[in-house]
């Protein structure tokens, strides 16, 4: 747990901590864990899978593994004393794909909500989100990062320069 090292006072000061997370290089969905160290934020520590499958694949074996990353980093960081339980974990009632694709840019709209409706941040997964946004909006979303990609291609190919910053 090196990178964390880094962070001021500790990942598990933080009152959430978002984890991307592919499953089998084929699928992104994403973990918040609310409230890990249980102070300023309100309700219930827990961890909460924001994915937007379909269908509702398992998510216990992502989560035995964040469950056991924050117990390491608790120890590591001298956290105090450990949680008396583990965090509970709920899988969000959040907006659904209605195509096989667009999983990582739901990824991108659930985090883009939560960073501009920080009320929502606190009452993730414990109550209904489907009204966050629509297939629609991914769909545009999708359409404008793929035109901007085509954009700093076509910038590169001109330029010569393959560095994004420098373009």
């Amino acid at each position: 747990c090196t990178w964390t090292r880094a962070v001021a006072g500790g990942l598990l000061t933080r009152e959430c901590i978002v984890f991307p997370i592919n499953e089998a290089e084929v699928h992104w969905w994403v973990a918040i864990v609310c409230r890990p160290h249980g102070v300023a934020m309100q309700g219930q520590q827990r961890i909460v899978c924001l994915d937007s499958s379909p269908c509702c694949a398992p998510k216990r074996e992502a989560v035995n593994t964040l469950r056991g990353y924050l117990r390491r980093e608790w120890q590591e960081r001298g956290g105090g004393d450990p949680l008396a339980k583990p965090l509970h974990a709920v899988r969000a009632v959040a907006p659904r794909q209605t195509n096989l694709y667009d999983c990582g840019i739901f990824v991108v709209e659930y985090m883009l909500h939560l960073l501009r409706h920080p009320e929502d941040l606190a009452e993730v997964g414990t109550r209904p989100a489907m009204g966050w946004f629509t297939q629609a909006r991914v769909s545009h979303r999708r359409r404008r990062l793929r035109a901007l990609v085509w954009h700093l291609a076509a910038e590169a190919r001109y330029s010569g320069v393959v560095d994004v910053d420098r373009i």
